[in-house]
């Protein structure tokens, strides 16, 4: 597999995702799905991340450690500036009860929860209680952390495992992915926006574009891995 370059028109695109997605949060109107921006950053990341562990592991350079400390070193210091500033902001804006919980909705996104604090937080992420929740947007952070923390180690069983069947899985997950996330949307919208969404489903997806893409590094790595 050819090495992964460095792509300028993928950070523009994620500079053009993000802008309906402020537009949104903002209460612009004629913007009404603008957080389908998010679904473009999880696109990005399915894609690149399968990418990175086929080339690494077909160079028999991938290691669980080196690929978890690259994320951490990507997000962790602007993460802890963002929780800082906004909890230091929180102080003089909200009032005392509110405030007192933004320690729990911190140590959330610290820990790669907050998906989950969030939702028993809020409940519903449009309604009321969303106000007092600064750090709601953490939600999606901890949703694409997890995905780091689990994904490499689901692939990386499949190659050496099933290598022969990993894309038929694959593909088999992302219908699956899919079909909870609707399911889960028509009987339980708020917590599907938070756990599984049908947008998750492009994390597999991509990987199953990328395999189409480039079965020959899909191979080098599967020898890689069983051999």
């Amino acid at each position: 597999m050819s090495a992964i370059k460095y792509r300028p028109e993928v950070d523009g695109l994620r500079a053009v995702a993000v802008i309906p997605v402020v537009l949104f949060h903002l209460g612009a109107l004629w913007v009404p799905g603008g957080f389908v921006g998010v679904d473009v950053f999880f696109v990005i990341s399915g894609y690149l991340i399968t990418a990175i562990i086929l080339k690494e592991q077909s160079a028999g350079t991938f290691t669980f450690r080196g690929f978890w400390m690259r994320r951490v070193r990507r997000i962790l210091p602007a993460m802890l500036a963002m929780l800082f500033v906004t909890g230091v902001a929180s102080y003089f804006i909200m009032f005392g009860p509110a405030w007192k919980g933004i320690g729990e909705q911190v140590v959330s996104a610290i820990f790669i929860y907050a998906n989950v604090e969030m939702w028993q937080l809020a409940g519903n992420y449009w309604g009321p209680a969303a106000e007092n929740a600064p750090l709601l947007h953490t939600w999606s952070l901890s949703v694409e952390e997890q995905f780091y923390l689990f994904y490499p180690l689901l692939l990386l069983l499949l190659l050496k495992f099933v290598p022969k069947r990993t894309f038929a899985l694959v593909l088999l997950g992302t219908a699956f992915s899919f079909a909870v996330g609707l399911y889960a949307t028509k009987h339980s919208p708020s917590a599907a926006f938070i756990f599984c969404h049908p947008e998750h489903g492009n994390w597999p997806q991509d990987a199953c574009w990328l395999f189409l893409k480039d079965p020959e590094g899909l191979r080098q790595a599967v020898e890689s891995v069983v051999l």
